[in-house]
C-alpha cells in the first residue's frame, strides 16, 4: 500500500514500516556527450555562470548582465556575453548539438547568440545564430531556418543538430518551439535557405574549444543582447526524442506551448 506524508508518496509503507520515498518521475535532461550546461536558475550574481554539467566548464561573464526573472529566470544580456576558452571533450568530433532558450531584445544580421569555435585546423570552425535562425561556418556563410526566427515577444527554445559536411538536404536539423502558439517542431531537409556558400563545410572541432554565449566572438560588437534561460553543448548528435526531452524539461518554467 501507499500512504501520503507531507505531500509525498511512500511507497509499501504500513504501520510498522515508513516506507521508501520514491520522487515524482519527469523528463530529464540526457548527459551522455553533454560538454557544458548553462541554466539562469543556477546563478545570481557576478562574474560567473557556473557549469551545471559535472565538466566545470564555467562562463566567464563580461560587460552588462543581470539576474532577471521577467520571463522566467534568465540572464539579460545588455552588452556583454559569456566566454569560456580551452574546453576538453570535443577530440575528433564532427557532430554537435547546442540548444538554447532565449528572448532577444533585439534583432540583428550582424549579431550572434552563440558560438563553437574549433582549434585544430587551418580556418576555425564556428556555428552562430543571428535575428535569423543560421547555422553557418565562418563569416556568415551556411544555412538559416526559413520557417521560424527568434522574436522580440517570445521566448524560444532552438536545438541544431549538425554533422560535418551539412547542407540543406543532409547533416542539419533545427528543433524549434515558443511560448506563444509553437510547439516543438524539428525541421529538416528542405526548411533551409542559403545565406552565402559556405568554401568548406568539412570541420573536426578538436581536442578543446572556445565556447560562448551571446556572442560569436569575444567582441562586445557583435553580441546578441536577450534573456538567456539556459545553454547546452554536446559533442554528439542528440535524438529527437532526447531534444523533445530537454524541452519537455523547461517547458513549464518557460511557458513554452
Amino acid at each position: 500500500m501507499a500512504q501520503s506524508q507531507v505531500g509525498k508518496i511512500y511507497v509499501g509503507a504500513n504501520q510498522m514500516f515508513p516506507g521508501i520515498y520514491v520522487p515524482p518521475s519527469g523528463p530529464v535532461v540526457p548527459t551522455s556527450g553533454l560538454i557544458a550546461w548553462f541554466d539562469a536558475d543556477d546563478y545570481t550574481s557576478g562574474a560567473t555562470w557556473t557549469d551545471r554539467s559535472a565538466n566545470g566548464n564555467n562562463l566567464t561573464l563580461t560587460g552588462t548582465y543581470a539576474k532577471n526573472t521577467t520571463y522566467g529566470p534568465t540572464i539579460l544580456f545588455n552588452g556583454g556575453y559569456g566566454s569560456r576558452g580551452s574546453v576538453a571533450g570535443w577530440a575528433s568530433t564532427t557532430d554537435v548539438t547546442y540548444v538554447e532558450i532565449i528572448r532577444v531584445l533585439a534583432t540583428s544580421n550582424f549579431q550572434a547568440s552563440w558560438a563553437i569555435q574549433g582549434t585544430n585546423q587551418l580556418t576555425n570552425f564556428q556555428l552562430g545564430g543571428a535575428g535569423d535562425i543560421y547555422t553557418w561556418v565562418g563569416a556568415k556563410t551556411g544555412w538559416i531556418l526559413n520557417t521560424q526566427d527568434y522574436s522580440t515577444t517570445k521566448t524560444t527554445f532552438v536545438a541544431r543538430r549538425v554533422q560535418s559536411g551539412f547542407n540543406n538536404t543532409s547533416g542539419l536539423t533545427v528543433s524549434y518551439g515558443d511560448d506563444s502558439s509553437v510547439p516543438l517542431t524539428n525541421y529538416g531537409a528542405g526548411n533551409f535557405t542559403l545565406a552565402r556558400t559556405p568554401t568548406d563545410t568539412t570541420y573536426t572541432l578538436g581536442a578543446s574549444v572556445t565556447i560562448r554565449v551571446a556572442t560569436p566572438e569575444n567582441n562586445i560588437t557583435y553580441d546578441m543582447p536577450g534573456y538567456y534561460g539556459a545553454s547546452l553543448f554536446y559533442n554528439r548528435i542528440l535524438t529527437d526524442q532526447e531534444v523533445q526531452d530537454i524541452y519537455d524539461y523547461y517547458k513549464s518554467t518557460y511557458s513554452l506551448v
